[in-house]
């Protein structure tokens, strides 16, 4: 860098003119961020902490601002130009608002982040909401004109984040892409993903010296440790998946997609060679196995679903009627069920290779303008259960092809049990469950009994009940029961284990361990389940550290 902003000329491909950043010392200035305000200025962030807006025309230095202590990394503005955003190393959210002749000035600086902001975005269409990033991957959402800036650092730790109550809600940065898990049920395996890396751990039949609180717990030992090539290049795995008889895992990458052959007993991890090609150079959004020999890939870049067989080696289906790129999956005995990026789910029939039905997403009963955030299919009753961003669950009879007509086939999420702004990342109806699903987020684990049936020739009125309602038991929603598990947090993955195979005397009252891998019985006996969880330690270790003012201004 040499402390300066060029003016070139695309037309011509010429420099037209050069502005003079500030200099501190003989170190020169950088440029961390630069946006376009409208056509009238354009703004620059810098490693000395200043804001400066720039007269493109002129090319002079129309605005500075000094309301960072460290550098500005991010900036950004709505379409008119009339408020600016900036966020630097320092945590801090600083607001620039348009005055009546075109000038800019400047209204607050709240610090609502303990790390650096790395991106900014104005949402006008939203009442002017800014959402934010930091480095320890959380989200703020500040509501601008209605923030108070004596009530930040109170609503940054607002419980959940049920509200937004004229301040800031800050999410927690857990991902369940780049950190999750899948079990191998029949063979008593897990398959843990982390960043560039896979573990599998064999879970091993409980021992009655290893009892805690009475009931025995299966101790969990750590197999084997696998990496792909490009995990030395820092190229996370996206995607993973095992078999349910634990002899295949399935791993995809930025590179591609790859298929390995498992020996636990050998301690052997070898790839498969005798698959297509054209595999290798796939790079999946999702993996899942529909049974033992059968995977289906979600490609990232293309609307298409692969269906390859491992027996044959040979790529078995190929499903295009999604609208857009494949994000979840859900498989049950002969079904798969594919919700893609633009909210449209659709089911395939894997015994015909065909396409079977489209789940009716788009009314405004259901969840207009919504995306599917988690799945899973209901297979002793051939249903399928869909979670909508819209905070609705939604039932669908496969086989009929229609909404359930004999229960109820819209369910809104209750407030008191699943917060405003927290995700559901998953859904898990148990085999034995008899009408029960259960359905969990990173700081949250709920279940909910749906098991009556309307009578026979009732339909049930249109008027939607209340939140206190549904969660009380009101008029015909008599029989639907929430429940929440406030001891299970920082959840990354949940599978449901079959009794059968994990012997009847595991967690009966059992409280959940709080580090490693936690198991629970949760509250029906036949609803077994195993969950990966982080603990907060693990997590507040690796973040970056956090900026202190008064030792960055030391050594400045």
């Amino acid at each position: 860098s040499q402390s300066q902003l060029a003016k070139w000329s695309i037309r011509t491909n010429t420099c037209e003119a050069t502005m003079n950043l500030e200099k501190a010392g003989p170190s020169e200035t950088l440029v961390w961020a630069m946006v376009n305000v409208a056509n009238n200025y354009i703004a620059t962030g810098d490693s000395l902490g200043l804001v400066l807006l720039w007269d493109p025309e002129a090319c002079i230095l129309a605005h500075r601002f000094a309301h960072h202590q460290a550098d500005v990394l991010s900036l950004a503005t709505d379409d008119w130009g009339s408020i600016l955003m900036t966020g630097g190393m320092d945590g801090r959210l600083a607001t620039f608002m348009a005055s009546d002749r075109g000038r800019f000035v400047f209204r607050r600086a709240d610090e609502i982040h303990s790390h650096d902001i790395k991106a900014i975005a104005v949402l006008p269409e939203a009442g002017y909401i800014t959402a934010s990033g930091n480095a320890a991957g959380e989200l703020a959402l500040y509501e601008v004109f209605r923030a108070d800036a004596n009530e930040y650092r109170e609503k940054r730790l607002f419980p959940q984040g049920n509200m937004m109550r004229g301040g800031c809600v800050v999410l927690p940065g857990l991902s369940p892409v780049l950190q999750t898990a899948s079990v191998a049920p029949s063979s008593r395996v897990m398959l843990c993903q982390r960043d560039t890396k896979l573990e599998l751990w064999y879970l091993q039949h409980p021992k009655a010296s290893k009892a805690v609180g009475g009931n025995p717990l299966p101790e969990g030992q750590h197999v084997l440790r696998i990496s792909l090539d490009s995990g030395k290049q820092g190229k996370h795995i996206a995607a993973s998946a095992i078999a349910p008889d634990g002899q295949h895992i399935a791993a995809s990458d930025d590179t591609g997609t790859k298929v390995f052959s498992v020996q636990i007993s050998e301690l052997q991890v070898q790839r498969l060679q005798s698959l297509p090609e054209e595999l290798d150079a796939v790079a999946a959004r999702a993996l899942l196995f529909c049974g033992d020999s059968t995977l289906a890939i979600a490609p990232r870049a293309t609307k298409e679903l692969t269906i390859l067989s491992l027996s044959s080696g040979k790529i078995t289906g190929r499903f295009k009627k999604n609208k857009g790129p494949v994000s979840i999956l859900a498989s049950e005995g002969e079904w798969v069920a594919a919700a893609d990026l633009s909210g449209v789910v659709q089911v395939y029939n894997l015994d015909k290779m065909e396409h079977h039905s489209r789940v009716p997403l788009g009314t405004d009963d259901v969840g207009a303008s919504s995306v599917v955030t988690a799945m899973c299919i209901d297979g002793g009753r051939q249903r399928l259960i869909v979670a909508l961003s819209s905070r609705k669950f939604v039932i669908f009879d496969i086989e009929a092809r229609i909404l359930c007509e004999n229960i109820p086939s819209v369910i809104p999420y209750p407030r008191n049990l699943i917060p405003t702004f927290n995700r559901v990342c998953g859904l898990v109806a148990p085999p034995e469950g008899k009408g029960k699903l259960l359905i969990w987020g990173h700081g949250f684990l709920n279940s909910l009994n749906v098991q009556f049936e309307w009578p026979e020739g009732y339909r049930p009125p249109k008027k939607q009940r209340t939140d206190d309602e549904l969660t009380k038991g009101a008029g015909y929603l008599d029989k639907i029961f929430w429940r929440g598990y406030p001891e299970m947090s920082h959840i990354m993955a949940l599978h449901c284990l079959e009794e059968s195979q994990w012997g009847n005397q595991l967690l009966k009252d059992c409280k959940i361990p709080r580090a490693g891998v936690a198991l629970s019985k949760a509250d029906d006996p036949r609803a077994m389940v195993v969950t990966l969880e982080v603990a907060p330690s693990s997590i507040t270790d690796s973040l970056p550290p956090k900026f202190e003012r008064k030792k960055f201004q030391s050594a400045a």
